[in-house]
């Protein structure tokens, strides 16, 4: 059994004296009540010591900001970025976690909750020891929407918003002051809205906000500042926080002449086939640690498949998929004995 709280890897220290921290995970409605548990379950497993706040249509009530009249509006992406700014000013937090329903946390997650610890940083520090933003990756492909446009060849790789990190209330208002605004989170091409996370990759990148961004997982890029991995990962810890566990796997190293290799394989899903297994099937447990294929430690599992915008049926059909097929004996142990997880990956099943 893994012992709680102790990090994977010798760069992450727990401090002596944590700051004061939360965690949102926002979900209701019975069809999310078991994933929903999975990731309440597992985030206290590895973080007793964390406020976690589940936030629901039950308790909405209990927040003052979702009842004020100005933020009627917001949408329900928006609403725990509301909660994170209440926690953050009124009720004495110094760092929120906002996590989606379908994360699975797999160890204590140290690039959110050390000072410092976060694997890189972007923008002035200033006046700020800490990131502002504390930000995890999506899929490999850049976001374009009609007010923000990443850089294809520059760092500016694409965040997620269901696995993040805020220690203070300035980015939040200024999300929160793009959501005003909901057409300008939609793609070029106009079918799809990114809302909170087109807001939040455009807060991030800003170079003229004040804001201080980190990474809490390295780019597998950043290894060509290293002369190989090895060395890489004696100095930046090779974490996965979001959803490149699942869709992307890279090899570094060096022949007996001294020449580099480097691959980096990434895929995207753009058709009704989904290409997971060829990297879950590689999952294993190494040393208490779930790691990906490329032998990164997989600090956040996060399935990232549109639950929310699908039918019951839907969702229900794509979790029994990784349930039967995708997730291979060895994860679904590792979710049972050390992510509290046992009700939802049955033995046997």
């Amino acid at each position: 059994m893994v012992e709680d709280n102790k990090p994977n890897s010798s760069t992450e220290l727990i401090p002596a004296k944590r700051e004061k921290a939360a965690c949102i995970i926002h979900y209701w409605g019975e069809h999310f009540e078991k994933i929903g548990r999975c990731a309440k379950n597992s985030f206290k497993k590895w973080h007793p010591e964390v406020d976690l706040y589940h936030i629901n249509e039950k308790n909405e009530h209990t927040f003052s900001c979702l009842s004020e009249k100005k933020n009627k509006s917001i949408v329900n992406s928006g609403k725990r970025l509301l909660i994170a700014k209440e926690l953050l000013d009124n009720r004495g937090y110094e760092r929120v976690i906002i996590l989606g329903a379908d994360t699975i946390t797999c160890s204590y997650l140290g690039a959110f909750l050390e000072p410092l610890a976060s694997v890189g940083y972007r923008g002035t520090r200033q006046g700020h020891t800490d990131p502002h933003i504390i930000a995890t990756f999506d899929y490999d492909y850049p976001l374009m929407t009609k007010r923000f446009r990443q850089s294809i060849l520059g760092d500016e790789q694409h965040l997620n918003a269901d696995a993040v990190c805020f220690t203070s209330v300035k980015p939040i208002n200024l999300i929160l002051k793009l959501l005003e605004k909901p057409e300008g989170q939609m793609c070029i091409a106009g079918k799809n809205n990114y809302g909170e996370q087109a807001a939040l990759n455009a807060v991030f990148y800003d170079k003229d906000n004040g804001i201080v961004g980190a990474w809490a997982e390295a780019p597998p890029m950043a290894s060509f500042a290293f002369y190989n991995l090895k060395q890489m990962a004696s100095e930046v810890p090779l974490v996965l926080y979001n959803v490149r566990a699942k869709s992307t796997l890279f090899s570094d190293y060096r022949d007996e002449h001294g020449n580099r290799y480097f691959e980096y394989r990434k895929v995207l899903c753009d058709s009704k086939h989904k290409p997971w297994k060829e990297f879950t099937e590689r999952f294993r447990v190494r040393k208490g640690s779930l790691v990906a294929g490329d032998g990164r430690i997989i600090k956040l599992w996060h399935y990232c498949e549109g639950f929310g915008s699908g039918t019951v049926e839907q969702m229900e059909e794509s979790l029994s998929q990784w349930k039967t097929e995708f997730f291979n004996e060895e994860t679904k142990k590792f979710f049972r004995e050390e992510c509290d997880c046992e009700f939802f990956f049955p033995e046997g099943e």
